[in-house]
């Protein structure tokens, strides 16, 4: 057994729950940042250590996306960097539209 392999100490399912867990947690993270951008419902927590958090859970995710994608045959690296590739065009592609029908006066 490889020194380096979680699937096979934890399985398939612990490691996709990890990921669950912390996708959940970037998504917290990301939630408190908005508000204190925004400065809206105060927190304690400065910009720096939210940041930090953000920082934190960024690469808490990208851990058990590259696990996934290492150990399992769930995903395809190949096919998941294509889909990152359209979605981001889309999403380019939806701010454009949206920021031109706001110019028109345009109600979306």
């Amino acid at each position: 057994m490889s020194q380096d392999n979680i699937v096979r100490r934890i399985g398939i399912p612990a490691v996709l729950e990890t990921c669950a867990e912390e996708c959940n947690e970037l998504a917290k993270v990301c939630l408190k940042l908005s508000r204190k951008l925004r400065n809206e419902q105060p927190t304690p927590k400065t910009r720096e250590e939210i940041l930090n958090e953000l920082t934190e859970e960024i690469a808490d995710v990208i851990t058990c996306i590259e696990v996934i994608a290492d150990e399992t045959d769930l995903i395809s690296d190949d096919l998941v960097f294509t889909i990152v590739d359209t979605k981001r065009k889309r999403w380019i592609r939806r701010i454009d539209e949206f920021l031109s029908a706001k110019e028109e006066g345009i109600e979306t």
